[in-house]
Order: structure tokens, then sequence, then C-alpha cells
């Protein structure tokens, strides 16, 4: 009888341990998938970024070459408008 109950403790066992694995291996399949789609997006990402980095610029290059550009003439504007302002007072005086 002994032998009986020990069987059906085991097969017990068995049956709930197939169903834990099956629900692991469930949700890891799913974690697979999913870092499949992430991984997708993220080297979709990559070259979004590589590019807005090569749009932007460096000191020289870019966006930020331009606006430095553009200071410094802006920069040299007013440097000349504060000569000519300063010319004219002297004039007047």
């Amino acid at each position: 009888m002994s032998t009986d109950v020990l069987q059906w403790a085991i097969g017990i066992l068995v049956t709930v341990h197939l169903a834990v694995t099956g629900f692991l291996a469930h949700i890891i399949w799913t974690h697979v998938t999913e870092c499949k789609h992430v991984s997708a997006r993220m080297a979709l990402l990559e070259g979004d970024v590589t590019r807005a980095k090569e749009d932007i610029g460096t000191h020289d290059t870019g966006m930020r070459g331009a606006i430095h550009r553009t200071a410094q003439m802006c920069q040299e504007h007013e440097l000349y408008l504060k000569f000519l302002k300063r010319e004219r007072d002297n004039d007047h005086s």
C-alpha cells in the first residue's frame, strides 16, 4: 500500500513540476520575443541618434557650427555699432 501512495505522490509532484516548468517556459519565451522587438527598436533609435548628432555637429560643423558663426557675426556687428556710436558721441561733443 505504501508503494501506491509513493507512486501517487511522485505522480502529483511530476505533474506540478511540469505545470510550473511550462509556465516558466512560457514567461521566458514571451521575454525573448519582447527582447527581439526591443532590440529592433533600439537599432532604429541608434540610427536616429547618430543622424541627430551629425545634424547638431561640432563647434565647426552642423547646427552648432552655424550657431557659433552667427554668434560671431552678431558680435562683430555689435562691436561695429558700438564703435559708430562712440564716434557719433565724440563728434557731437
